[in-house]
Order: structure tokens, then sequence, then C-alpha cells
């Protein structure tokens, strides 16, 4: 087996590489889409996306606990235990499948009323596409527990080339289909072949991986029941994340207009995809961090936290505020056409997107360290402050009651909770604390300064070249003003400089 060193390095390859792909899949195919698709129509669709990730709340995280407690057993020597792990969630996984594809099928029917579509949308094609969707996301709920459980197995080689190979089918066959006038359908198509392919080759290897490592898969009753368990908090936690996740573009569609869904998810879409950039650090940490819980080396599980949380905060702000000063730039040239929200609400984006996806990164630490049923309650906690925020500051503000609500409850629960039991376990002292504190805040403090400055002046671009020139100017003196005060990116950054000259100018 591989050095934990090694897999993580492998792990952040390929994270990285499908973040590459989720560009392209999220914003280079996109004007392809408006131009092949009618937008009406291809609003609609993405409305149906909600209504398709509410049919996997069926699906309580069998990949991700398989993750970690695989991981776990394989770092403490308990082989037949991670067979027995592995048996469990191949049948779980299967089931849900099944669940999937039977309740898409059911809920295709209502569809039209779901979403108050008008005459002129294209009803059976958004359905034929709705339906092919359904068979296509099936197949990915059976694959998160084989992908799962060759991640516990430490295999992120295997898995991440299959995952590459899945995604670069789909992305050609997407864009191919487009140009033969298939349309929405394309759409669909890809993702059945895609999630086939990754499917069927996270299978393959996983036998593959199991009979090199001489891991037995048994079933045992109790056992399975005892694991089954864990999923009765997983489950409701699926289920509460999946409705504050996936039902804004739903409202939107049916209260406002399809056209209006095109342009709050366009808006927020690339903060999304870049945002999740630094968001795959931690994610291709966790199969290592839980082999080094098995250990029990809670040591060098704190050396590994402080370290990524400090680069994450500066690479992560940087991006935020970026999109605060360069998002109305990027959509006019990305898409050739108005689908900027506004500015008010593009910094409400920015800042909600940023605070969710640092308590994410910090979930994902407690997940793989064990934290199985304190990460399922607090969502589920969560959930219910979402609900009553979107309910009444909804009604109130509308549009931006909605994107508020996901941010307020975030606040309530998730950023107390997850650094609250991320000290339980590693023990921070008032020190890193502190530091911690004040690279944030040197952070907000340069980056109002320099967004406020392109926001009021608000420079005409109207091509990608300009818009690269811009980001530089933008990169460049955030650089001059930031890395002076940070002493943890100067750190950083004078390691790198030693790794670069002692590889290439020794």
């Amino acid at each position: 087996m591989r050095s934990r060193r090694s897999i993580a390095k492998w792990n952040l390859f390929f994270h990285y590489s499908s973040t590459i792909i989720g560009i392209i899949n999220g914003l280079a195919i996109v004007p392809f889409y408006l131009k092949f698709i009618d937008h009406a129509l291809f609003g609609a669709w993405l409305a149906t996306g909600n209504v398709l990730v509410w049919l996997t709340i069926v699906e309580p995280g069998v990949g991700d606990v398989l993750q970690q407690r695989v991981s776990a057993a394989i770092g403490g020597n308990e082989n037949e235990n991670a067979g027995k792990f592995i048996l469990s969630g191949i049948l779980i996984s299967l089931c849900i499948s099944l669940l999937v594809l039977i309740g898409g099928s059911f809920v295709s029917i209502f569809i039209p009323d779901i979403l108050n579509l008008s005459n002129s949308i294209d009803t059976k094609m958004l359905l034929d596409a709705f339906l092919i969707t359904v068979i296509g996301t099936s197949f990915s709920m059976l694959s998160y527990a084989f992908v799962g459980s060759n991640q516990g197995l430490q295999s992120s080689l295997g898995i991440g080339i299959i995952y590459l190979i899945s995604s670069i089918i789909g992305i050609i066959l997407n864009v191919y289909l487009l140009f033969n006038g298939y349309g929405l359908l394309s759409i669909a198509y890809a993702t059945l072949i895609r999630n086939g392919v990754l499917c069927i080759g996270n299978i393959i290897y996983l036998f593959y991986r199991i009979k090199f490592q001489n891991i037995h898969l048994s079933f045992s009753k109790v056992f399975f029941f005892d694991f089954s368990k864990l999923f009765s908090y997983t489950f409701f936690s699926k289920i509460s994340t999946t409705v504050v996740g996936n039902v804004d573009l739903i409202l939107v569609a049916r209260f406002v207009s399809p056209e209006m869904v095109t342009m709050l998810e366009l808006t927020r879409r690339p903060i999304k995809i870049l945002q999740g950039f630094t968001d795959r650090v931690s994610v291709a940490f966790m199969a290592p961090l839980s082999n080094l819980k098995g250990e029990g080396n809670y040591t060098r599980i704190k050396e590994i936290f402080i370290r990524f949380i400090n680069v994450y905060v500066v690479a992560s702000g940087f991006m935020i505020f970026g999109f605060v000063s360069l998002n109305e730039h990027l959509l006019k040239v990305w898409t050739g056409s108005n689908v900027f929200i506004g500015n008010p609400l593009n910094i409400l984006l920015c800042i909600t997107l940023f605070i969710s996806s640092l308590v994410y990164n910090f979930s994902n630490f407690t997940y793989a360290l064990g934290d199985i049923k304190g990460n399922s309650t607090i969502g589920i906690i969560k959930s219910g402050f979402y609900i009553i925020f979107i309910v009444v500051l909804g009604y109130f503000w509308g549009i931006y009651g909605i994107v508020l609500a996901t941010l307020l409850s975030s606040l309530a629960t998730e950023t107390w909770y997850y650094p609250n039991k991320l000290n339980s376990f590693l023990k921070f002292d008032k020190v890193e604390i502190k530091n911690f504190i004040k690279e944030i805040s040197i952070l907000t403090f340069v980056g109002i300064i320099i967004s406020s400055i392109i926001v009021f002046y608000h420079p005409k671009i109207s091509n990608w070249w300009e818009l690269f020139a811009l980001s530089m100017i933008f990169s460049f003196v955030f650089a001059i003003l930031f890395v002076p005060f940070s002493r943890n990116t100067q750190k950083e950054l004078i390691g790198i400089y030693k790794i670069v000259m002692n590889r290439f100018f020794k």
C-alpha cells in the first residue's frame, strides 16, 4: 500500500483535475447550452435538477461512512471488519439505487405541476431528459459504495483514473450531441454514460483491490444492523441538507420565473466551482486522516490541520474577493449576455459561500476523525433554522431573504459547532487561535479595500484579454498589500521557494 503522503498527493491531483472538469462542465460548455437550448427550457432543466437531488435523499452518505470506517479499520489492521463494512455498504447502495430509479420514474409525472411550466416550454423534451438522468443518477447512487470502499482502501490512483476517463467521455459526448441537434437530451445522455462508466469501473477496481490486499467479503447479520444504525443519523441529515441546498431554484422558478433561475444559478456558479478548488484539499485528506486516527496519531493530524487552514484562508479569501470585484465582468464576457444578478446579491452570495465552504472543510476533518453522528445531528439542526429563516425572510425580502437564510442558518449552528469539536480532538492553544483570527482580519481588510475600488470605478471590460489584465492587476495589488503582513503566507512562500531551488537548481 502506498504511503499516506503519496495517497494525499494523488488525491489532490485528481480532485484538482475534477475541479478543472467541473469548470469545463459548469463554465466552458454553458455558452453552448445557451446557444443550442432555449433559455426558458434551460432554466426549467436547472430547476428539475433540484427535484432530482431531492430523490437522492434516500442515499444516507454510504460512501463517506465507508471511507471513514474502512480506512480506520485498515489503519488498525482489522481486515476482517473492513470486509464486513464493504459488503454491507454494497448491499445498502444497491437498494438505494433501485429506490431512486423507481422514485424518479414516478415523480416525472408531476414535474410540469411542480415547476408550473408554461406552454412555451418543450415539456416532452424536458421529461425525456429527466428520465434519462434518473437512470444515470441510479448508477451514481450504486457507485458510492464502491468509490467509498476504494477510498477507504487508500486506492487514490485507480479511482482517480476511472473518474477522469468517465468525465472526459461525458464531456466529449455532451459536446458532440449538442452540435448534432440533441439539445437538452445531450446533457442527459452524457450524465447517463459518465455515471455508468464510473460505476462499472469502480466495481471492477474494488474486486481487484480486495484480492490484492487479501480482504475477504463476509456478511454478518448482527454486524450489518449495527453498521446500519449509523445511517439513522446520516439519513435524516441527508434529507435536511438536501432540502437546504436544493429548494431555492424551485421557489424562484415557481414564484418568479425560469429566466431568474438562470440568472441566480449562473451568477453563483463560477464562485461555487472555483471555491471547490480549495475545498478539494480537505476531501483529499479524509482517508489518510482516518488512517492516522486508527493509529491514534493526533499530533500529526493537528499539524496537517493547522497548515491546511492557514493556506485555505488565504486562497479562499483571495478568490472570494476576486469574485466580488470581477464576477459581473466575467459573466458578461463568458455568456455574452446580461445574466448578472446585481452587486448586492453577488456580495451576499460570496459571503455565504465563503462561510459555507469554511465550515464544510471543518466538517470534513471532524468526519474523518469519526464524528459521524455529530456531523449528522448538526446538519439536521441547521436545516431546522433554515426552514424558519427561509419562510420568514423569503416572505418579506424575496430572493434576498432566500440567500440570507443559508448564511444565517450556518452562523447559528455550524460556525460554532465544528471549531469546538475540532478543539476537543486537537486541543488548540491561544497562540494558534490568535494567529487564525489575525490572518482572517488582515485578509478581510485588504480584500474590502481592493474590491471596493474596483466596484466603485467599474472599469469597462469587453473581452477575455481585458478581463485577464484586470485580474492580474487585482492579484498583484492584493499580494503587495497582504503578503508583507501575513507571516503564515511568507512562511509558505519561502517553503515553496526552497523546494523549487532544491529540485531544479541544486
